[in-house]
């Protein structure tokens, strides 16, 4: 009899297990509903979240599309995201709500006329973690910012400035718009016109183990500041006097940063994507190659000019001469 009825009991097991998992987890019980009618409150919380689309100039971005994406812990068994679209009003602002879920993730906004972005941003509102739940507020909507694609301003971009630093503890200069670097102890007429946006100095830290580069602003109301973001308008605040940037001895594939300057008192913002690498000669010698796209014009608004050869090397001789490097 014990040999009969161990397959037997196996069967019925298997067949109730089958029929369980097979049902439409929106109609029928499964495992995880069962588990969820155990629990003294619900998995997926109810959503409400209030948001805002604005520019780069913080005006309203009207009809913006919002792509958003919803993941249900009460529908594990079948799909636990879903995906969704909806569109901002004229002001800009938008409300989701009227769902169950435990996260909801805002992704693509677009607008015709902006660049769109994807946020990929969370917010929780299930009932398991309570510290962690999003609370919603309608009179302080969370900001999401899309560029504006505006007409590019008067601007000069330069390429390829090579900065080659010593690692002992030497100091030295670059000029951002005449777009040249030297020496502290050089002595020419030539870079006696040059003026000192940025000086570098370099320590040997060797409780570190690095080379630490100190980057410093010279001129009054003025100040440089990390943000390894592509930006088109260069922040409004933040800006520091001094900037540190550790190189370890060990260091083998090189650092990419993105710098902003504020220059000579506000009269004109740059962007500063740098890459820092030892030379081909050795460890003995610090390579900060470097692109700028600097606004001369004391605008924070760094889009890119579409003009190029000789209308572009009139522009940069107006700028030479504005600044009176030329005349």
């Amino acid at each position: 009899m014990k040999i009969l009825f161990y397959p037997a009991a196996m069967v019925f097991f298997l067949f109730l297990i089958i029929s369980v998992y097979s049902q439409d987890p929106l109609k029928g019980n499964t495992i995880k509903d069962e588990a969820k009618q155990l629990q003294p409150e619900r998995w997926d919380g109810p959503v409400e979240f209030y948001g805002k689309v604005v520019d780069q100039y913080g005006n309203a971005v009207p009809k913006a599309e919002i792509n958003y994406r919803l993941r249900y812990i009460s529908r594990k068994m079948g799909d636990d995201v879903l995906k969704y679209k909806m569109k901002a009003g004229d002001d800009g602002i938008f409300k989701i709500s009227g769902f169950d879920a435990e996260l909801l993730t805002i992704a693509l906004v677009e607008q015709i006329g902006y660049e769109p972005k994807d946020f990929n941003k969370g917010f929780h509102f299930d009932n398991l973690e309570k510290d962690r739940k999003h609370i919603p507020d309608p009179k302080n909507p969370i900001v999401f910012t899309i560029r504006k694609k505006d007409s590019a301003p008067t601007f000069i971009y330069r390429e390829g400035m090579l900065c080659k630093i010593k690692n002992k503890e030497e100091t030295y200069f670059s000029d951002i718009i005449y777009d040249q670097y030297w020496h502290s102890t050089t002595q020419s007429e030539f870079h006696a016109r040059c003026h000192p946006d940025i000086k570098y100095t370099t320590v040997d830290n060797k409780e570190k183990q690095s080379y630490d580069v100190t980057l410093t602003v010279q001129d009054k109301d003025s100040g440089i500041l990390e943000k390894n973001e592509k930006l088109f308008t260069a922040p409004e605040d933040g800006y520091a006097k001094e900037l540190h940037i550790g190189i370890p001895y060990e260091m083998k594939d090189p650092l990419k940063k993105i710098f902003y300057l504020k220059g000579r008192g506000g009269k004109f913002y740059t962007r500063i994507e740098a890459e820092i690498k030892f030379s081909n000669v050795g460890k003995q010698i610090i390579d900060i190659d470097i692109k700028t796209y600097t606004n001369p014009y004391g605008s924070r608004n760094l889009e890119a000019t579409e003009i190029t050869g000789e209308e572009m090397e009139k522009l940069n001789k107006k700028v030479l001469v504005d600044y009176g490097y030329e005349k």
